[in-house]
């Protein structure tokens, strides 16, 4: 392997890490058979991971993420008047490598809890939770160490989570699913 000029020297990932990203996407809440519902629409997101180097390149974590979009419930029930707003978090760890240490291009993936929250314009509220996977792809440009600039894009589903509102079965069974492109601060 070729070495490294200077100004890359001191630019290899090691020891802790934090990231904050912040960005826009397309959130869909499709529900499963027999309703075939939907609530989907342009959506903000956002994610916080903390960790540290495990291996030369790779970085292990803990991360938190989600999304929200406010739209129109199509096919919904006739309670579902206005707006329905989703709410669609993830908590887990989150693996990212970099296949130059040194280098900007990084693809990670996140595996963990999932939680989706739907509040109709009546207010009422309907939360499930599940497995839930990210993949993620990236680049990080280093602008003054110990900080990079990145540009993130963060694909994110479940297979299907049931919908409960005051501890009840609502009989719904929606496949959340997100995509982002977010700007990302990393610092290590």
């Amino acid at each position: 392997m070729p070495e490294r000029s200077p100004e890359h020297a001191g630019a290899e990932r090691r020891g802790l890490y934090v990231r904050e990203g912040n960005g826009t996407g397309y959130t869909w809440a499709i529900e499963r058979h027999p309703h075939s519902d939907a609530v989907s629409g342009l959506a903000l997101s956002g994610s916080l991971a903390i960790g540290g180097t495990l291996a030369r390149g790779v970085l292990l974590g803990g991360e938190l993420r989600g999304s929200f979009v406010s739209e129109v419930f199509r096919g919904g029930p006739s309670v579902a008047v206005g707006n329905t707003d989703i709410q669609f978090f993830q908590l887990g760890p989150r693996l990212d490598w970099f296949p130059d240490p040194a280098g900007g291009w990084h693809f990670g993936a996140l595996l963990g809890l999932g939680a989706l929250v739907l509040v109709n314009g009546s207010g009422q509220q309907a939360t499930g939770a599940g497995p839930l996977g990210s993949l993620i792809g990236g680049y990080d440009l280093l602008f003054r160490r110990p900080f990079s600039l990145g540009v993130d894009f963060v694909a994110s589903g479940t297979p299907s989570e049931k919908l409960y509102a005051s501890g009840a079965d609502t009989g719904y069974r929606f496949v959340p699913v997100s995509i982002a492109l977010e700007v990302s601060i990393l610092m290590y």
